[in-house]
C-alpha cells in the first residue's frame, strides 16, 4: 500500500498538448478539416455525422454535445438499446468503435513531447513527478507512491519508460509489490487486446516512438507518436485488436470488468490505505459516479487519511464545490482546494513530501 496516491485527470495532459474532455470533440473537428485524420477519415466523418444527428434531438436539453463524455454516454447507450435515429443497425453497432478510433487519433495527433539533440524527451510536469517519485522511495528505500489516473493517453507511461522507472499497470494479480502501481482506470492506447484470450498485452510507450533507436539524423520538430500504425499492423497480423484498450468514460463499465477489474480493485486498495491523496487535473465531472463510489467506497472509511488535496486551474469555483460535496466527517478537516495548473501543482505537493520527510533542503 502507498503512503501517497496521486489521482490525475486530463488536466496533467494539457502541457502536452492533451485536450480536455470539454473541448476534445472540438479539438477532433479541427484536425479532421485540417487534413491531419487522413488515415482515419471515415471514422472522423460518421462520428461528427452522427453528433449532428443528435444536435437536433437535444437542442432544447442540457446535454454537452461538445463534451467526450457526453457523446460517448449516448453511444453506449444507443448501442445498448439498439436504437439511433437515421442509423442502421449496423451502423449503431460501429458508433463506439469509431469513436474510440477518433479518440486514439485525436490523442496521438495532440501529444507534443519536448525535442533534444538527439531525441525526445519526458514532458516537464510528468518528468518531474516521476523525479519526485525515484528521489523519495530511494530516500525510503521502498515503494511509498501509487498513481491513479482517467487518461488514455501514454504521455506519463512514456516518461516513466525514459527515466527508467519500473511501474505496473497492476493488470494481473498478484502484482509486483516493488513497482510503482500505474493505475489506468479507462485503458490505455498503449494496452492491446489479444485476439484469442481477450486479455490486455501492455505496449512499451517508446515502441511507438519511431525515433527511440537514435539512428536517424533529423528529428521532426514535433514528434508524433505512432500508436494507430502500430495497432492497424497487429490487427493485420491477427495478433491483437486494431484498436487499444480504452473504456468509455461513462457509468456503464460492466462490460469491460473481466479485462480491467483488477486495476480497479487496487485502485480502491491503494485510495483506502493512502495516508495523502493529491487530485490533480481532475475535475470531478457530475456525471461520473463511477469516480464518487470509487472513491466514497475506498477512501473515507479509512483512519488513515492525513492529507486530501485537489489541485485544478477551475476559476469558476464549481470543481471545489463538487469536491466538498464528496468529503465527510474527517475528511473535511483535511480537504484542501488550490487553484494551480498541473506543472506548478507538482512542486507544490514536492515541498509537501520533502516537508514529511524533512529534507526540503537536499
Amino acid at each position: 500500500m502507498s503512503e501517497y496516491v496521486f489521482v490525475l485527470g486530463a488536466g496533467a495532459s494539457v502541457s502536452c498538448g492533451a485536450p480536455v474532455m470539454s473541448n476534445f470533440i472540438k479539438t477532433a473537428e479541427s484536425l479532421f478539416r485540417n487534413g491531419k485524420t487522413v488515415s482515419r477519415q471515415d471514422d472522423f466523418q460518421f462520428v461528427f455525422n452522427s453528433i449532428n444527428k443528435l444536435a437536433g434531438i437535444f437542442s432544447k436539453t442540457d446535454v454537452d454535445l461538445d463534451n467526450l463524455e457526453s457523446i460517448f454516454g449516448l453511444f453506449e447507450m444507443s448501442n445498448l438499446v439498439n436504437h439511433f435515429p437515421g442509423l442502421s443497425e449496423n451502423e449503431i453497432g460501429s458508433l463506439t468503435n469509431s469513436l474510440k478510433r477518433v479518440i486514439t487519433k485525436t490523442l496521438e495527433k495532440s501529444i507534443r513531447l519536448p525535442k533534444i539533440k538527439d531525441g525526445y524527451y519526458a514532458p516537464d510536469g510528468y518528468r518531474k513527478l516521476v523525479e519526485l517519485i525515484k528521489e523519495i522511495n530511494g530516500y525510503h528505500r521502498r515503494q511509498v507512491f501509487s498513481i491513479v489516473t482517467f487518461n488514455y493517453d501514454i504521455a506519463l507511461d512514456y516518461t516513466l519508460e525514459l527515466l527508467k522507472l519500473r511501474f505496473d499497470y497492476c493488470l494481473d494479480n498478484p502484482s509486483n509489490i516493488t513497482s510503482l502501481p500505474f493505475l489506468k482506470l479507462h485503458g490505455s492506447l498503449n494496452w492491446g487486446v489479444n485476439y484469442l484470450d481477450k486479455k490486455i498485452t501492455p505496449i512499451n510507450a517508446r515502441t511507438f516512438d519511431p525515433y527511440a533507436n537514435g539512428h536517424v539524423v533529423d528529428y521532426p520538430e514535433n514528434l508524433e507518436l505512432e500508436i494507430s500504425k502500430y495497432f492497424e499492423i497487429q490487427g493485420n497480423l491477427g495478433s491483437l485488436h486494431p484498436e487499444p484498450m480504452i473504456i468509455p468514460p461513462t457509468w456503464n463499465k460492466s462490460e469491460y470488468r473481466g479485462n480491467i477489474q483488477n486495476v480497479w480493485k487496487r485502485a480502491a486498495f491503494e485510495l483506502s490505505n493512502a495516508e495523502n491523496i493529491f487530485v490533480m487535473g481532475y475535475s470531478y465531472p457530475n456525471s461520473d459516479m463511477f469516480f464518487h463510489y470509487l472513491l466514497a467506497i475506498g477512501t473515507f472509511g479509512g483512519p488513515r487519511l492525513k492529507r486530501f488535496c485537489v489541485f485544478d486551474p477551475d476559476n469558476s469555483g464549481g470543481v471545489n464545490v463538487r469536491f466538498q460535496s464528496l468529503v465527510s466527517g474527517d475528511a473535511k478537516k483535511r480537504y484542501n482546494y488550490y487553484n494551480f495548473v498541473f506543472d506548478y501543482s507538482v512542486e507544490v505537493v514536492e515541498r509537501f513530501i520533502k516537508e514529511d520527510y524533512k529534507i526540503l533542503n537536499s
